[in-house]
């Protein structure tokens, strides 16, 4: 049964689509089990889905390439080939450089992370015109949805030493609420005009919430140092930063610039505005930073446009 869906070309590459958000989701679901539960063995939960995700995944896309030969499946075989050779790349880099420290940014910047968020990231975007050749119009809503998911987890992860909250970092202060409201906005507005009908914006932020909902715990175990509930903003708040602008973006009939630039300030508004009346008050913030946020939000989301709008046009979708 699995081996005639994945020898039809939509079949393969929803299955592609399927086993690799899985693979994010697993990601996800260790990081929180490192933070909330501690280290535990190689084979834990999240570790044994992490990988059994990623082999399936590199070998239904190896698959399909030697099946399908175009360049599409080439590249994507290619790419997914980069995510188990990033493994022993981080041995050798921990072996010549040491194990990084939480609070140094190569704990996510670090060569061999770059490389495996860069190869997913890049499987999830060459999937999207494969699967915009479903001519199922559920089916490219649904795994359309799970691919921009999991490009919005991925974008993430890799801005989070921007982020002027919930970060060790914080490297450009409250100006990098633009960065964080560019990715939501990114991929809020390519979801508005990639995938089909309606909702499709809040409903990409619902399975957004799926990956994001899973940090959203607050108890820590002991020895636990690498988290600060005082400094982070309610799970609600969070929600409510991703739903209010993806509604936005599906209500307004055709948005343009400034409707992107409008859902970025709202994103921004919404978490930037608030989060500080949740934190303990030595880590609270004025009026001068949130005025920072917000504006850093609206630019944020201006950018969001032009790039989202580059890409649309590369794959022939009028925005």
């Amino acid at each position: 049964m699995f081996l005639k869906y994945i020898k039809k070309e939509d079949g393969a590459a929803n299955f592609i689509t399927t086993s690799l958000f899985v693979a994010v989701f697993a990601g996800a679901w260790d990081a929180w089990w490192h933070s909330f539960l501690g280290r535990e063995s190689f084979w834990s939960p999240p570790h044994l889905l992490l990988y059994l995700s990623t082999i399936v995944t590199i070998l239904t896309a190896l698959y399909a390439w030697r099946k399908y030969k175009t360049k599409q499946w080439k590249w994507l075989g290619i790419v997914l080939l980069l995510v188990p050779l990033s493994a022993p790349f981080d041995e050798l880099w921990h072996r010549a450089f040491g194990v990084e420290e939480l609070s140094s940014v190569l704990i996510l910047w670090s060569p061999p992370h770059i490389v495996l968020i860069l190869s997913l990231l890049g499987a999830f975007v060459l999937l999207l015109p494969i699967l915009k050749k479903n001519q199922d119009i559920v089916k490219q809503r649904f795994f359309g949805s799970l691919v921009l998911a999991g490009i919005f987890s991925l974008l993430s992860i890799l801005v989070v030493p921007f982020a002027p909250i919930n970060s060790p970092w914080n490297l450009i202060g409250f100006w990098g609420a633009g960065v964080m409201s560019f990715v939501v906005v990114l991929v809020l507005f390519f979801a508005r005009y990639y995938l089909p009908s309606f909702g499709r914006t809040t409903l990409t932020a619902f399975v957004i919430l799926v990956l994001v909902s899973i940090g959203f715990a607050e108890a820590t175990s002991s020895g636990v140092t690498d988290v600060a509930p005082h400094t982070h903003a309610p799970g609600w708040l969070i929600i409510l930063s991703l739903l209010l602008p993806a509604v936005f973006l599906d209500i307004i009939k055709q948005p343009k610039k400034w409707s992107a630039a409008i859902a970025g300030f709202i994103s921004g508004g919404v978490l930037y505005g608030f989060a500080t009346f949740f934190f303990e008050p030595a880590f609270q913030y004025g009026l001068t930073e949130t005025s920072i946020a917000l504006s850093a939000s609206f630019v944020g989301g201006l950018l969001a446009y032009f790039v989202a709008s580059f890409v649309l046009k590369k794959l022939s979708i009028n925005t």
